[in-house]
């Protein structure tokens, strides 16, 4: 019996050394396959989906996300986001009514390229199935923040209007559609943004159309208005202008128009009314409007009370200020 055995025993103790090596060296590159192949991550938060058929709609779902874990090389598991995975239950086939527990598991992920679901956490979604309806309801937008040194003047929305889905029994409460909220912090000009809506319960998920509305909040700069009173008119004319001037009436109130910290800024003697008189016959009688001049950028409207004055050009030596001496 031995004797028959000693072929098989050279062939296995033959070259000792390089078979041990090569048994050594395979263990090793199952291992490196193995972990390489075998990173394991839990991407939490992934959307459940509930699939229902038509007329059907979910009234409670105890479970909005499930966190998943999944395996693969470490390339590919480090590569995947949350937004790539989904996760589905098929209620299609459910009968009315129903409600009870859902097992979920690894078979409820949709496959992905590379990667393979171990394990779902939590492992099962408590749900209660009802008859769905729809209705049109009107839409209500949320906004919320300060904006900066404005005020929001006014809220539009299009459309107005939008149709919801879901069960019966809760449409039946739900009277408006709820925008998701809009800051408005900081804004100084009308916002314009395209938002979706929010669930009217977190028991269950409605369904819009469309999904979601244009909303223009519409800001405007908040403003102060001063008025400078009795502020003296001065005539301008070209030196040499064979013709004085009297102006009716010599003084004019000015209303100036500006941010909140315009009263701190704009001094009275800051401010200044003239006419042009350049081009007037003498003895003549003639309506100028009347100009005013502030600091740059200090206010955003200026405006004179009256805003025209009375011109009369008399013959004779000028004594009216040359416009040279208008100044900045």
């Amino acid at each position: 019996m031995l004797e028959a055995l000693k072929p098989y025993t050279r062939i296995l103790t033959n070259n000792i050394e390089l078979k041990i090596l090569s048994l050594v060296l395979a263990i090793i590159g199952w291992y490196a396959i193995h972990v390489t192949i075998s990173f394991e991550r839990e991407i939490r938060g992934v959307p459940l989906q509930l699939r229902t058929q038509g007329g059907v709609a979910v009234l409670e779902q105890s479970v909005q996300a499930v966190d998943v874990t999944v395996i693969g090389s470490r390339q590919e598991v480090l590569a995947l986001d949350r937004e790539q995975l989904n996760v589905v239950v098929d209620l299609i086939e459910q009968e009315l009514p129903r409600s009870g527990v859902v097992a979920i598991g690894p078979h409820n992920v949709v496959p992905v390229r590379g990667v393979r679901s171990l394990r779902l956490r939590p492992s099962s979604v408590r749900i209660q199935l009802a008859r769905e309806e729809q209705k049109k309801i009107p839409i209500k937008v949320r906004w919320s923040g300060e904006p900066d040194g404005a005020d929001v003047t006014s809220v539009d929305v299009d459309p107005e209007w939008v149709v919801i889905r879901g069960p019966e029994s809760e449409l039946a409460q739900t009277e408006e559609a709820m925008t998701e909220l809009i800051d408005v912090a900081g804004r100084t000009k009308t916002l314009k943004q395209r938002v979706g809506f929010v669930s009217p319960s977190d028991r269950w998920e409605a369904i819009y159309d469309p999904p979601t509305a244009e909303v223009t909040v519409g800001i405007l700069r908040r403003t102060v208005t001063i008025t400078r009173e009795a502020v003296p008119v001065a005539a301008f004319t070209t030196p040499g202008t064979p013709y004085s001037v009297m102006v009716e009436p010599m003084h004019v109130n000015v209303y100036l128009s500006g941010p909140p910290d315009l009263q701190g800024s704009m001094r009275a003697s800051t401010v200044r009314a003239f006419v042009f008189c350049d081009g007037l016959v003498p003895g003549s009688t003639n309506e100028r409007p009347v100009m005013v001049h502030v600091p740059s950028g200090s206010a955003a409207a200026v405006r004179a009370d009256p805003e025209t004055v009375r011109v009369v050009a008399v013959a004779g030596a000028p004594e009216t200020t040359d416009k040279e001496e208008m100044g900045p």
